[in-house]
């Protein structure tokens, strides 16, 4: 890049738009022309006029300063300071020739031009600045026009031939830069057209990509919600063994963490609610892997009681992923209950189960431990119950109760849940779970949900 190319783009940074950038080109080379003009109004002074008048030349060295101040300003990135400076000291300067050198010098000529050039290097965002500026321009030029007619032109002392030959250039000067700044500027204006055109293509073309990328992964996922529907038990299949009772399933996203199992054993039943480690793809991929260990443990090694099933499932689990060099933490919390008849056993791995009897809510404990590698894992206990009559039972994961919401943003919490089922406990199951599902969408209000929820009520 040359010199001129690099005080072109003097301030130039990437995160500038196509019409930015533009606009800052502009001002820099229409800094650029002021200067060069300013030098050759000095130079011809030296060949043409007379020595005394060295205030002028004083005026044209501040001139050609400030004008140079505004690239200054572009190189540090106040682009707005720039172009004001820009335009103020061309109404300063440019009002102060046209007074000093007369009507004969034509100078006046140039405040139109600072119109022209004000309307192009000022964004629509800062038509404020933009229109305090054109005023300023406007009574600029009626003050010089006046002054014109009026004489004043007694400030300097220059030969009447040279101001002729000042007026000819100075004519021939804002034509030459009339053209200039027009031919410039509608070179940039179709450079930044050129430019945006390409960005829209690559834009328009990268949004096909993404959007397609998009659609197959959504096929895919929608696709993964169908297997992980296939290995959870059917509506028919709850229906048949679990008679008076209701599922709460909503995933936080399309597959989920969460899942519900049931499995006829003999005259008994085992079900269980899990909730796997993360929740979206990653945890719909761990929770076939639980599935497929609870599955294990009860057909291919004639398990059956709660307990058991549990530690079994903890082995297989850890089997899994210990055939990968990476360390794999990844399991799941879940309650399990057998329930033959009126007997129920139950063991959990950090989840309980609830059971409200008459009115009061009778809890079992978890042990305080996952389904997964833990580093201080012991064996998972089976407790065991006699059911009554009415008892309802509650498992659950722990999305309902951490579901941020309500008028504090505040987590729902387990004893708000307690309280909820309690108050619930004269309603027909199916009326429970429709209860639930407005209580959890009347907290979370407008907020999004926090996790996977999964809640499973069963009635003796």
């Amino acid at each position: 890049m040359n010199i001129l190319d690099r005080l072109l783009h003097t301030g130039k940074t990437p995160i500038l738009t196509a019409r930015e950038e533009r606009l800052l080109k502009f001002c820099n080379a229409t800094v650029l022309i002021v200067l060069v003009f300013i030098v050759a109004n000095i130079l011809s002074f030296f060949a043409f006029g007379v020595a005394k008048d060295w205030k002028l030349l004083l005026v044209m060295a501040l001139h050609f300063i400030f004008i140079a101040g505004s690239l200054v300003l572009n190189k540090l990135e106040k682009y707005l300071f720039a172009k004001v400076n820009f335009a103020l000291s061309a109404i300063v300067f440019v009002s102060f020739y046209a007074i000093a050198y007369g009507k004969t010098g034509h100078n006046y000529l140039f405040l139109p031009m600072i119109t022209y050039l004000l309307l192009n290097l000022f964004d629509p965002r800062e038509k404020t600045t933009m229109h305090m500026l054109l005023v300023m321009v406007s009574i600029a030029y009626f003050f010089v026009l006046y002054a014109n007619h009026q004489g004043y032109e007694a400030y300097i002392d220059l030969d009447k031939s040279f101001l002729e030959i000042q007026g000819k250039v100075t004519q021939a000067g804002y034509l030459g830069l009339t053209l200039a700044f027009g031919f410039y500027n509608f070179f940039l204006i179709s450079n930044a057209e050129n430019k945006l055109t390409a960005e829209h293509r690559l834009v328009t073309s990268q949004k096909k990509i993404i959007e397609k990328a998009h659609q197959e992964i959504t096929d895919s996922i929608r696709y993964a919600q169908r297997i992980q529907h296939a290995i959870m038990p059917s509506d028919n299949l709850i229906r048949t063994h679990l008679k008076d009772s209701f599922i709460l399933y909503r995933p936080k996203n399309v597959v989920a963490g969460d899942f519900y199992w049931l499995l006829p054993a003999g005259h008994a039943v085992l079900f269980a609610v899990a909730d796997c480690t993360g929740h979206g793809v990653p945890g719909a991929m761990v929770s076939l892997i639980c599935n497929n260990g609870l599955n294990r443990s009860v057909k291919e090694y004639q398990l059956s009681e709660p307990g058991a099933i549990l530690e079994k499932t903890t082995d297989l689990v850890i089997g899994e992923f210990e055939t990968s060099e990476l360390e794999v933490k990844d399991g799941m919390d879940i309650a399990l209950c057998k329930l033959d008849g009126f007997s129920l056993s139950y063991a959990g791995a950090n989840n309980p189960l609830w059971i409200i009897r008459n009115g009061e809510l009778i809890e079992m404990r978890a042990n305080r431990q996952p389904i997964g590698k833990f580093d201080y894992a012991g064996n998972f206990t089976t407790q065991h119950i006699s059911l009554q009559e009415g008892d309802s039972l509650y498992l659950f994961t722990d999305g309902f109760s951490d579901q941020l919401g309500g008028s504090d943003n505040k987590r729902f919490t387990k004893n708000r849940l307690k309280a909820l089922l309690l108050s619930l406990q004269n309603k027909p199951m199916q009326e429970q779970r429709d209860r639930l599902l407005a209580e959890l969408e009347l907290w979370r209000g407008t907020e999004a949900q926090t996790d996977d929820v999964c809640v499973m009520g069963l009635r003796i």
